[in-house]
């Protein structure tokens, strides 16, 4: 099993380092975008390194721009959670009712 996950982390080492030049590609021809490059590059570092990982949730920029992006995107899930919620009850009652009219048309 410590070779499945060594391997696993050399992938994620590559992945950063191939993202990393794909970046660095995007920042000299303007065609290319470079920030999902580094985005990338940067989860995937975060992957590859648990001390990298720590480091990164304790800067400015993350905590200004990630951390409330974050905190939006669990709430959106919640919200979402509790419509679905909310659209399966309809369905179902809408399905019982009928059942409920044809037994008290008996």
């Amino acid at each position: 099993m410590p070779v499945v996950k060594s391997f696993v982390r050399f992938l994620w080492l590559v992945l950063a380092i191939v993202s990393f030049v794909g970046g660095i590609v995007g920042l000299l021809l303007p065609v290319i975008p470079q920030i999902p490059f580094f985005i990338l590059c940067l989860f995937s570092l975060s992957k590859f390194s648990p001390r990298f990982h720590s480091w990164l949730q304790q800067t400015k920029l993350y905590q200004k721009y990630f951390l409330g992006f974050k905190r939006k995107l669990h709430s959106q899930a919640d919200n979402l959670k509790e419509k679905e919620g909310s659209i399966k009850a309809r369905i179902l009652a809408f399905f019982f009712q009928g059942e409920i009219e044809r037994s008290e048309e008996h």
